[in-house]
C-alpha cells in the first residue's frame, strides 16, 4: 500500500501554470490570502528574477528595520515593510524550491498585508468608512502608529515560530508528517469497505453538534431558542462542536475524489475502491445541497458562501485543474449574485428571524418573502450602504478598529495575564471537572470600555483580534506569543498540507481547518482560536484513530 518515491514526487507541485485566469480565480475565493501564493506560483521557476528580488527585499527589511528604531508613526512606510517582509519570505522559500511546502504560512502572511492596506485606508482616507467606524476613529486615531506597529510585531513573531522556532521541536520528527503513522494519510485503509466507514463516520460525528442544536431548538443562526425549547449545557456545546469540522471533511472528501481523478497514483484512487469513490462523491453532492439549504435558511448571512461555494472552488482550484473560461465565468457569476443579492436579502431575512417568534403561523417562506419585500423598499443609498458593509464595517475594517480602540484604552484594560496562562495551559480540562477554570476575557465589557458599545449594553459581544488580545495582558511584548500560532501553522502545514503529499483527503482536511488557521489574527481572540484549532485537529485526529480501529 506504500508509494513510491517517484509516485510521490510527482504529487508534491501543481501540475499548471498560474495565468491570468487561475490568478482572477484564486482571488475571488481567497481573497486577501491570495497574493503571496500568486506571486510564489510566478517566481516558483524564475531562478534570476527570484535572486533579484531576494537582493533587493534583504536591502529593504534592513533599512526598514533600521527606520523602526527610531519609532515613525507613517503608515505608508509600515505598509511598505510589510510588503517587503512578506515578499522575503516568499523569494526566500521559492530560491530555495520550498514555496509550495510552505503554502499555509504565506497564506498568514496575506492575512496580515490585509490588515496593513486596512490601517493605510483607515488612517489616510477614514470617509470611505461608515458614521459608526469614522466616529470612533475620531477618538483614537491617535493610537493608529502602535497598533499598526503591533500587527507587525505579531507578523514578525508568528514567522519565527513557523521557521525558526520550530527547528527545535522537530529534530526527531523526522518524515513522521509523511509516513503511514499519520493518520492523514490514510494507510490504514485497506478496502473500498473501510472507506466508506470512515466518510460514515465523518459524517456521523460532524453532524452531532448540528443535530443536537437543531433538537434544542437553535435552528436558526440569529438567535437561541425563541420557541421556547431548552438547549444543551455550555460546556456540552462546546464539546460538540469540535466535531463539526468533520462533516465539512466527509463531504469535500468526496468532492476532492472527483476532482482529482485523473491523479489516480495516490491511494485513495486506486481502482480497486472505483466503486466506493463513487459512492462517496455521490453522497456528497447529497450533503452539498443540504448544506447550503441550511446555510440559506438559517440566517448566517455570508456564511453559505464561506462555508460552501468558497471550499467547493477552492478544492477545484487545488486539485490541479486548469481554470476553464467557463469554470472562471460561472464561479464570477456565483460571487456577483452573492454580494449583490443573496448577502442583502440574508442580512434583512436575519434581522426578521431575530425579532420574530416563530410559529404555526409564521413559516420560513413567509420570513423570506417579507424579507424580499424589504430588500426592494430599500433606497439605492440604503442598498448601496447594506452591500458595501463586508468592507466598510466589518472584516478588516473591524478588526483594525478593534485593535487600534484597545490600544487606545490600554490603561482601562488591565488584567491578570495568569489567566491567559491558565487557559492556555489547561484548555484541555473540561469545566466541569474544573469548576474555577479562568473565563476569556470579556468582549463585552472591552467594547464598552473602547467605546465600540454603549455603557447600558451588557450583552453584545465585539470582536478583540488576536494582537488586540495580546496587547491587553502584555502590551507590545505581548506580540512574542504569536510564536505559539507559528507553531501551529507549521505543525498543520507538515501534516495536512496537500502541496507537501496530494491525497484527496490531505486536500479536504487542509481546506477545512484552513481559514481558522489563517483568520486567527482577524478573528475573535488570540486564546480561543488557538486552543480550538488544537482541539479540532486532535479531534480529527482521534476520529481516523477510530476509523482505522473499526
Amino acid at each position: 500500500m506504500m508509494r513510491t518515491k517517484k509516485q510521490q514526487s510527482n504529487l508534491t507541485q501543481p501540475s499548471f501554470s498560474m495565468g491570468f485566469k487561475e490568478s482572477i480565480f484564486l482571488s475571488a475565493i481567497l481573497g486577501w490570502a491570495s497574493p503571496t501564493y500568486i506571486l510564489g506560483s510566478l517566481l516558483k521557476s524564475q531562478k534570476s528574477n527570484t535572486d533579484l528580488l531576494y537582493i533587493l527585499s534583504t536591502i529593504a527589511i534592513g533599512i526598514f528595520s533600521f527606520i523602526f528604531l527610531f519609532d515613525i508613526s507613517s503608515s505608508i512606510l509600515k505598509l511598505i515593510f510589510c510588503l517587503v517582509f512578506t515578499v522575503f519570505l516568499v523569494v526566500f522559500d521559492c530560491d530555495r524550491r520550498k514555496f509550495f511546502d510552505n503554502a499555509t504560512i504565506h497564506f498568514c502572511n496575506s492575512i496580515f498585508l490585509g490588515l496593513a492596506c486596512y490601517f493605510v485606508a483607515i488612517d489616510l482616507y477614514p470617509d470611505i468608512f461608515t458614521e459608526p467606524i469614522q466616529d470612533l476613529l475620531n477618538k483614537i486615531n491617535t493610537s493608529i502608529p502602535t497598533a499598526f506597529t503591533m500587527l507587525i510585531l505579531c507578523l514578525i513573531f508568528q514567522n519565527i515560530g513557523y521557521y525558526l522556532i520550530w527547528k527545535i521541536f522537530s529534530t526527531s520528527s523526522g518524515n513522521w508528517f509523511l509516513s503511514n503513522k499519520n493518520l492523514t494519510n490514510l494507510n490504514f485503509i485497506r478496502n473500498s469497505n473501510h472507506q466508506i466507514i470512515l466518510f460514515a463516520i465523518l459524517i456521523g460525528l460532524g453532524l452531532v453538534f448540528r443535530i443536537s442544536s437543531i433538537a434544542s431548538g437553535r435552528f436558526f443562526y440569529a438567535s437561541a431558542s425563541e420557541a421556547g425549547a431548552e438547549g444543551v449545557s455550555s460546556s456540552i456545546a462546546s464539546f460538540l462542536a469540535q466535531f463539526e469540522p468533520l462533516y465539512k471533511v466527509g463531504w469535500l472528501y468526496g468532492l476532492a475524489l472527483l476532482f482529482s481523478r485523473s491523479r489516480d497514483t495516490t491511494i485513495d484512487l486506486k481502482n480497486t475502491y472505483k466503486s466506493a469513490n463513487n459512492l462517496i462523491i455521490s453522497a456528497s453532492f447529497i450533503f452539498i445541497i443540504l448544506e447550503i439549504f441550511y446555510q440559506l435558511i438559517s440566517g448566517s448571512k455570508g456564511r453559505f458562501l464561506s462555508f460552501v461555494i468558497l471550499p467547493i472552488a477552492t478544492v477545484f482550484f487545488f486539485s490541479h485543474k486548469k481554470v476553464s473560461n467557463k469554470a472562471i465565468t460561472i464561479f464570477i457569476s456565483i460571487i456577483a449574485l452573492s454580494w449583490l443579492l443573496i448577502f442583502p436579502t440574508l442580512v434583512i431575512y436575519r434581522n426578521v428571524i431575530s425579532s420574530t417568534v416563530l410559529s404555526r403561523d409564521v413559516t420560513i417562506i413567509n420570513f423570506f418573502q417579507k424579507s424580499w419585500e424589504s430588500l426592494q423598499a430599500l433606497s439605492w443609498e440604503e442598498y448601496q450602504q447594506l452591500i458595501f458593509t463586508p468592507f466598510n464595517s466589518a472584516g478588516n475594517a473591524e478588526a483594525v478598529s478593534a485593535l487600534t480602540s484597545i490600544v487606545h484604552f490600554q490603561s482601562y484594560l488591565a488584567q491578570d495575564a495568569s489567566n491567559l496562562w491558565q487557559r492556555l495551559l489547561f484548555f484541555w480540562i473540561p469545566r466541569f471537572l474544573w469548576a474555577d477554570k479562568p473565563e476569556i476575557a470579556s468582549t463585552n465589557i472591552i467594547g464598552r470600555l473602547t467605546g465600540r458599545l454603549g455603557q447600558d449594553d451588557n450583552v453584545t459581544s465585539v470582536l478583540t483580534t488576536a494582537p488586540g488580545e495580546l496587547f491587553i495582558y502584555y502590551g507590545l511584548m505581548g506580540s512574542v506569543l504569536m510564536i505559539l500560532t507559528g507553531l501551529i501553522t507549521r505543525w498543520f502545514n507538515e501534516a495536512t498540507s496537500p502541496f507537501k503529499d496530494f491525497t484527496a483527503f490531505r486536500l479536504a482536511v487542509y481546506i477545512s481547518y484552513l481559514p481558522q488557521v489563517i483568520t486567527i489574527v482577524s478573528s475573535a481572540a488570540f486564546e480561543a482560536p488557538t486552543t480550538g484549532m488544537i482541539l479540532q485537529m486532535f479531534t480529527l485526529y482521534a476520529t481516523l484513530y477510530l476509523a482505522s480501529f473499526l
